[in-house]
């Protein structure tokens, strides 16, 4: 496995690359380095939004427990939005 040596916002813009729908996956050797990155990440991404709305199409996620160590950035396209209510149907809404 290669190490990763990039800076946050090198890595950011790899996951924008990414088709909609597609993972980009680190596999980290600890716990703590995974939420180091996790931070350093989700910290790069909030400045970069204030500039560049493109980043807002990047979540960000780590794998709960100590077994597997991985974080997780996914590209989404949000096309729509709806309220599901409690009888089964949809609401569309709009922002």
């Amino acid at each position: 496995m290669k190490e990763i040596t990039a800076d946050t916002k090198k890595i950011l813009d790899k996951a924008l690359e990414l088709k909609n729908g597609s993972e980009l996956y680190f596999e980290c050797s600890t716990e703590n380095e995974r939420d180091i990155l996790f931070s350093d990440l989700n910290q790069r991404r909030a400045y970069l939004i204030e500039e560049l709305s493109k980043y807002e199409q990047l979540i960000i996620e780590k794998t709960p427990g100590n077994m597997n160590r991985n974080l997780i950035l996914k590209k989404i396209n949000i096309s729509s939005a709806y309220i599901k209510k409690e009888d089964g149907s949809k609401e569309d809404i709009t922002f």
